[in-house]
This record gives structure tokens, C-alpha cells and sequence, in this order.
């Protein structure tokens, strides 16, 4: 980097640290904020939605799922709101040509990998626990038939992705926005299964739509990020 541009390139960043800090700031109270709403969402006995003139009322005891989900999608914006203030308040300006690294995303690929075989070998497919109330709840359910062969489907695709990432191949970042919309899609059709059988379902059923495609929308954009990644501005084919 010539002198000239370097002088340039900390002026510029100084100019823009005063807004990094009130942008980081906002996220934080923002994160503080959700992470509040996710206590009292675990916390509530019951969750009344008013449709109109009418007022649908779901028990904890009679939804567990429906607080679940709630809970998990306020936590997981709750997160990403940190992790974005983090980034601001806390990392290091960016230099022209900083390469980015893939190994928080290569370990969790493995570890996917690792899971859905575990997940196939002894049938287990989610673990339940609650000590709402004092009283310890906790269940676990199993794969059935062909569906216990689906984990290992899960395992090929991180597999998969993994050796993509690992050797830069422009095919593993088309394949990023593959997952991603599968990765909503599973999280979005198992909510609609989980909650439309029960009496005004379709209200959980969409909070959970909504909640999965703010996830996506957001992670989305932070791949799209990446694409130089894989695919070198040289050589930007889309």
C-alpha cells in the first residue's frame, strides 16, 4: 500500500468511527431488548393473539412447541444482533486486500456432518427439556422407518460443502445459497406440521414464517459478502 493511500485509508476509517460506535451501541440495546422479550416469552403461561374481533389463547401446558419456537427465533435475533455489534464495536478496520477466513465455517460443517451420522446411527432426532414451573420436563424422539436414513443426507451435504469451502469452489458458494433456503424451508415446513393440527395454529405457524425468513434474509447478505471468497474479483462470475 503506497504512503499516500494509507494516510487516505486512516482518515477515512477515523472519519467513520463515530458512527460505528453508535451503530454497534444501537445493536446492543437492541440484542439487551430482544433477549428481554425472550425471557418474558419463556416465562408466560399463556400467549393471547387477537385476530379481529377475536382472541385466540394458547397455554404453555397445551403449546410447549409454540413457546419454543417463539423463544428460539427472539434469541436467535437477539444473537445476530450482538454478533453485528461486536463486529463494529469491537473489530479491527478492514484493510484493502484483508483475506477472509472460513474456519468457524468449516468447524461447523464438520460438526453437522458429525451430528446427522450420530444422528442416524442411533435414531435420536431431538432432545426436549423444560424446568418451567419447577417441574422437569424432558422427551426425546426418534426417526422412523426410511426418515432415519435422512440425517446421513444432512451429513452428505455438510460433507460436501465442507470439501467446497476447504478447496474455494465457486460451486460451494451457489450451493451457501442452496442451503440457506433449505435451511428456512426445513425450519418453516416443520413449524406449519408442529403447529396446524392445533386449534388456531396457523398464528404460531406464521410467527415461525416470519421469524425464519428474517434469519434468511439476514444471512443471506452476510454470504453474499464472502463471494470474493470463492470467486475472485478477476474472475466475478455470477
Amino acid at each position: 500500500m503506497e504512503p499516500e493511500d494509507e494516510s487516505a485509508w486512516w482518515v477515512d476509517n477515523k472519519s467513520k468511527s463515530n458512527y460505528r460506535q453508535k451503530r454497534g451501541t444501537s445493536l446492543v440495546i437492541g440484542g439487551i431488548v430482544m433477549l428481554w422479550v425472550a425471557y418474558l416469552i419463556s416465562n408466560l403461561p399463556r400467549l393471547t393473539f387477537h385476530t379481529g374481533e377475536q382472541a385466540v389463547t394458547y397455554n404453555r401446558a397445551d403449546y410447549p412447541m409454540l413457546f419454543n419456537i417463539a423463544t428460539a427465533v427472539v434469541v436467535v435475533i437477539a444473537i445476530l444482533l450482538f454478533v453485528s455489534a461486536g463486529r463494529l464495536m469491537l473489530g479491527k478496520p478492514e484493510r484493502p486486500r484483508t483475506t477472509t477466513t472460513m474456519r468457524p465455517l468449516m468447524f461447523f460443517l464438520i460438526v453437522g456432518c458429525l451430528l446427522g451420522i450420530a444422528s442416524a446411527i442411533t435414531g435420536v432426532q431431538s432432545f426436549y427439556w423444560s424446568s418451567h414451573n419447577g417441574t422437569v420436563v424432558h422427551s426425546i424422539t426418534h426417526w422412523h422407518g426410511y426418515w432415519r436414513a435422512l440425517p446421513l443426507v444432512y451429513a452428505a451435504f455438510f460433507a460436501a460443502a465442507f470439501y467446497g469451502v476447504y478447496r474455494r469452489l465457486p460451486i460451494a458458494w451457489k450451493l451457501g445459497w442452496l442451503y440457506i433456503i433449505l435451511g428456512a424451508a426445513h425450519f418453516i415446513f416443520f413449524a406449519w406440521i408442529g403447529l396446524i393440527h392445533q386449534p388456531k395454529g396457523e398464528i404460531g405457524a406464521l410467527a415461525a414464517t416470519v421469524g425464519g425468513i428474517i434469519v434468511a434474509v439476514y444471512w443471506g447478505a452476510r454470504w453474499y459478502k464472502q463471494k470474493s471468497y470463492f470467486i475472485p474479483s478477476g474472475d466475478d462470475r455470477t
